[in-house]
């Protein structure tokens, strides 16, 4: 069973992000704070939204005097001034109520011109004396994941989804990162949080024996037990299949020892696995948008998916990625692995797809949106 071959377009990516800013206007004209608690750190994994948030953060950093308000022991980058604030990932309470406390006072001690928040800014929307503004990107709904939880997350997702609400008033522009947050939170601008800059290494060829991915928890809406029944319900009919799973440490001992367990590899590890895989599993209950399948569909890798607003957008309803009930991912992706042919066909088609809904998250329409509030009275 051969890998199916990679397409020459996967080179041809769009130029790098040029000086954009008005003539006579300096970088250090125009100060943007940005909170991100969920930045990848040098000791634990990071999901999308951390992810996308220091991707395109390297980018803005060359535009404007960038600062970022982020958790401990951020991975730093060129350009970009990082401040850590305290929160713990084990207690929720201190990382839901109390670190968004730290994060306001960081932030106003930054004195910035606009505050670019990815989630986790509520203190500081809600204090009528705080009155830069601020542009809120909604990565989902957390009245959409608080369905798809448990009973302690359910509650949570719960409190943070009214807080959602209850701070949409505030924020002078609104991004969205699929149709189904933009459309939640009467978003101005949809963007989502995906682009394509500069050369791209080639995507890396597929691996020999063929390998299916899965990126995401075991237990909560991202089902990483169902990516596991599909991995081994797809091994009963293609034995040499090997399976690979990014997830947190918590998660490892869950998974049978024939399992590749990576646990927090780098951002470009993440990519990597996903580029050479001939198949990435996506079964979450629920996502806004769904980075890891983008980034399959970009590398040539193709998706086997369960239904939920960001995969039906990113698959333009199903026509680049296949959509199946969890029962049936496993006699899916054996059927891809086993169908050069059929496997080509999707991914061409997928790409396609990826670099349309790239060319929607462009950079560059971060930085209008910054000049744009920043210049308002």
């Amino acid at each position: 069973m051969p890998p199916a071959s990679s397409s020459a377009e996967f080179h041809d990516q769009e130029a790098p992000l040029g000086e954009v800013l008005p003539e006579g206007l300096r970088k250090q004209d125009l100060r943007v704070t940005v909170v991100a608690l969920e930045w990848p750190s040098c000791s634990r994994g990071a999901g999308g939204e951390g992810r996308y948030a220091r991707r395109l953060c390297a980018q803005l950093a060359p535009h404007v005097d960038l600062t970022v308000v982020t958790g401990p022991e951020p991975v730093p980058v060129d350009g970009v001034k990082l401040v850590p604030v305290a929160l713990s990932h084990t207690d929720r309470f201190d990382r839901y109520y109390r670190a968004p406390f730290r994060a306001a006072d960081a932030v106003r001690a930054t004195a910035p011109h606009v505050v670019h928040a990815h989630q986790d800014d509520w203190a500081l929307a809600l204090d009528p004396r705080w009155k830069v503004p601020i542009i809120r990107t909604y990565h989902g709904r957390k009245m959409a994941e608080a369905r798809t939880s448990r009973v302690l997350r359910r509650f949570n997702h719960y409190v943070l989804a009214g807080l959602e609400v209850g701070c949409r008033r505030r924020y002078p522009v609104a991004v969205g990162v699929g149709p189904d947050s933009t459309a939640a939170f009467g978003c101005d601008h949809l963007i989502p949080p995906v682009f394509l800059v500069g050369q791209l290494p080639p995507p890396q060829k597929k691996t020999t024996e063929p390998l299916a991915v899965f990126v995401g928890a075991f237990d909560t809406r991202k089902r990483g037990h169902e990516a596991l029944r599909a991995a081994t319900r797809a091994r009963d009919v293609v034995p040499d299949l090997r399976f690979a799973v990014v997830g947190p440490s918590s998660d490892q001992l869950r998974y049978p020892p024939w399992v590749e367990f990576h646990l927090n590899p780098a951002d470009h590890e993440v990519q990597a696995l996903i580029s050479e895989a001939w198949v990435l599993l996506a079964p979450s209950l629920y996502e806004g948008f769904g980075i890891p399948a983008w980034e399959a569909m970009v590398a040539g890798t193709a998706v086997v998916a369960t239904t939920n607003p960001g995969i039906e957008f990113l698959s333009d309803g199903g026509t680049c990625c296949t959509i199946v009930e969890p029962e049936h991912m496993g006699d899916a992706t054996a059927r891809l692995v086993l169908s050069e042919a059929e496997r080509s066909v999707l991914v061409q088609r997928a790409l396609v797809r990826a670099r349309r809904v790239a060319d929607l998250g462009r950079p560059e329409r971060y930085l209008s949106l910054f000049r744009s509030v920043a210049s308002s009275p």
